[in-house]
């Protein structure tokens, strides 16, 4: 394959390794990244994971491994979507609970959840258009 542009959305996993895998998934990130600009010369946008629940204790530390995908585009000059960040302050603002995102009530989005992801998608990458079929779905 020779992508033009290639979108990543990774740590949900990894964060199971608690502090003690910050640094390996910094660092694998980062060759990643290197490897994509090396081989394609495509285009990148890197996402943060959307928040969980407590009810995935496992991944506790998701919040830190989301500000290394932060620190790493920074350091790289890559695109950022902060999924996290939206999600936290769209639940704020509409004043609802995160299981109205999520499919399994711990970290998977469901219909709703996933129309978040692409409205700030199309937001970051500036296409995004309240008035078309996408960007008018509804998010509780």
């Amino acid at each position: 394959f020779k992508p033009t542009v290639v979108s990543i959305m990774m740590g949900m996993n990894d964060a199971t390794k608690g502090p003690e895998g910050r640094e390996a998934f910094r660092e694998a990130y980062l060759k990643l990244i290197d490897r994509l600009r090396e081989e394609s010369g495509a285009l990148i946008l890197l996402h943060t994971p959307n928040p969980i629940t407590a009810a995935a204790p496992q991944r506790g530390d998701l919040p830190a491994y989301a500000q290394i995908i932060r620190e790493v585009a920074a350091d790289r000059g890559v695109a950022l979507c902060d999924q996290e960040k939206m999600w936290q302050e769209h639940l704020t603002r509409n004043k609802t609970g995160l299981n109205y995102l999520l499919n399994d009530g711990t970290i998977h989005p469901n219909g709703w959840g996933h129309v978040l992801f692409v409205h700030e998608m199309c937001q970051t990458l500036g296409i995004h258009d309240p008035d078309s079929n996408t960007g008018r779905l509804y998010v509780p």
